[in-house]
């Protein structure tokens, strides 16, 4: 059985999937996460998604609503303050919450 956390493209993936995970089966995690990432597969592309398209996509896992405008926050402070790139710092990771 794979992991929801695992076999992702790149470290931003892997982070927005996380974010779904809380509080939901990995088989639905994953399953939304490739409709998610087949439409905005980097941080760019989803930082300029409206909001009402990533709640559309991710309505299977729990907490939505709050998941999509968290998602969307996130890939915006990439874009933003870190060039598109996850930080590997602890500190820095903090900050995209």
């Amino acid at each position: 059985m794979r992991l929801v956390a695992e076999g992702w493209k790149n470290k931003f993936q892997t982070l927005i999937v996380i974010i779904m995970s809380a509080r939901n089966r990995d088989e639905v995690t994953i399953n939304v996460a490739r409709k998610l990432f087949s439409k905005y597969s980097t941080a760019l592309a989803l930082s300029r998604a409206k909001l009402n398209n990533i709640k559309t996509i991710i309505k299977p896992v729990n907490f939505y609503i709050n998941k999509s405008k968290n998602i969307l926050r996130c890939a915006k402070i990439l874009v933003k303050n870190y060039n598109s790139v996850v930080p590997d710092n602890i500190d820095e990771l903090i900050k995209l919450s």
